[in-house]
């Protein structure tokens, strides 16, 4: 059981890894000097994302190099419930998502010469600043949230030892229904909210949706019981994490979902062995 545990959280570190180019930013551009030699532009800002050229120019050797730079992003003063106040420094700092610009450096007989942005050689004399808009937070909120509804079927499955005198398993399955809903709201790149089923089993979960390749993969977080018959009495089954995934489609203009949810089961019965749930879930995207 362990094991599942393991390669469930493998496929979570798999699939909601986020990958990105390497960058510079002004603090480490601003350090560059004319004359600096390759090894301490290589000190200064590491390798570059790709050396563009290299060849002798009337007598001496030209090399380029290409780094990717990003601005930086400041926190913005927000008043619960107002509207959100951009400022022009903050003590709260972070990476800018989006590229800005490819910094070149020319290098002549293994000096620094130059060193050019390429946004520069384009014309701006038609660019125009779009104007900040006042973002109310309640406003932002509100209009974000999705909800979707789900069936599901919940294949039910588990493994118990008859005695403690004989360690040989007695495995049964059992078939039932639930329903749910999914509350999310787009964060962080992908979509973050709760997991809330009831039915042949139950539970409520914090999960986590970010589409890839033409698919969603969600991870949840949380709790989810079923009550399953022993010889003992009713025994009950948990999991405090689900794995998922879902292919989106449409059917006469109804946006639905469809996919499968695994969760790797676990119990304080005392001759509880291992057991597992399988969803097969049917989702309507109501928005």
């Amino acid at each position: 059981m362990k094991k599942l545990y393991f390669i469930q959280l493998l496929l979570f570190s798999i699939v909601f890894a986020s990958w990105n180019n390497p960058y510079i930013n002004t603090d480490e551009t601003l350090k560059l000097e004319y004359g600096m030699s390759k090894s301490n532009v290589l000190e200064t800002l590491g390798n570059p994302l790709y050396v563009d050229k290299g060849w002798p120019d009337s007598g001496s050797n030209t090399i380029v190099w290409v780094y990717k730079v990003r601005t930086t992003d400041v926190q913005s003063k927000q008043i619960t419930g107002g509207p959100v106040e951009v400022v022009k420094s903050s003590n709260s700092k972070k990476p800018s998502s989006g590229e800005h610009h490819d910094l070149v450096l020319t290098f002549k007989n293994n000096k620094l010469v130059t060193w050019e942005s390429k946004i520069e050689e384009k014309s701006t004399s038609n660019i125009e600043m779009p104007s900040i808009p006042n973002i109310s937070v309640a406003s932002s909120a509100s209009s974000s949230w999705a909800i979707d509804f789900k069936l599901s079927a919940n294949n039910e499955s588990w493994e118990f030892y008859p005695s403690w005198w004989d360690d040989s398993d007695s495995s049964d399955t059992n078939l039932g229904f639930r329903i749910g809903t999914n509350i999310s709201k787009p964060m962080f790149g992908m979509n973050v909210g709760f997991d809330i089923s009831f039915g042949y089993g139950s539970g409520i979960m914090l999960f986590l949706e970010k589409e890839l390749y033409g698919f969603d993969f969600s991870v949840s977080f949380g709790e989810d019981i079923n009550d399953v018959d022993s010889d003992d009495g009713t025994v009950e089954l948990r999991s405090t994490l689900k794995l998922g995934i879902f292919r989106d489609f449409v059917i006469s203009g109804y946006p639905l979902s469809f996919g499968m949810e695994h969760m790797v089961r676990d119990s304080d019965y005392f001759y509880f062995n291992e057991g597992s749930s399988t969803l097969w879930t049917v989702k309507y995207k109501f928005r």
